[in-house]
């Protein structure tokens, strides 16, 4: 099962936040409930880790990542749903499959939201290039 506290622990270091009080300052998620959920009293509620990414600049299905199908139905388990919605849940985290290229998609497509039109113009044209260049070395 995911540790949320370690998981926040190597995301604040790996976007390079300083403390918990800088999280707490920059996700308007109150100190008290940080500190809370990072000493393990608490499992969090699933708007205050959403609160968390978007502050990180990463989405829900990052947090998760590294976790499989079934880390995240034991998490949703525990969320205060009703059984439609759990089952509902259920089945959708089942479908889901993180693997090492979804990982490259997420990561690459959160980088290109911050390009600006002209940039991703230019991008694609590279792309177009490199992808031309390499057919041609295929029918060589």
């Amino acid at each position: 099962m995911i540790n949320i506290p370690e998981r926040i622990k190597q995301l604040l270091h790996e976007k390079g936040f300083k403390s918990i009080n800088e999280l707490s300052r920059k996700s308007n998620v109150p100190q008290s409930t940080l500190v809370t959920l990072m000493r393990g009293h608490t499992n969090p509620r699933i708007d205050t880790i959403d609160l968390i990414c978007q502050t990180l600049n990463i989405n829900l299905a990052e947090f998760f990542m590294e976790n499989t199908a079934a880390t995240l139905i034991d998490y949703s388990q525990n969320m205060p749903l009703n059984n439609e919605i759990h089952t509902a849940l259920s089945a959708f985290f089942k479908q889901i499959q993180f693997t090492e290229q979804h990982q490259h998609i997420v990561y690459t497509t959160n980088k290109l939201q911050s390009l600006s039109v002209s940039d991703l113009e230019a991008l694609l044209e590279f792309i177009d290039y490199l992808y031309n260049s390499y057919q041609k070395k295929q029918y060589l």
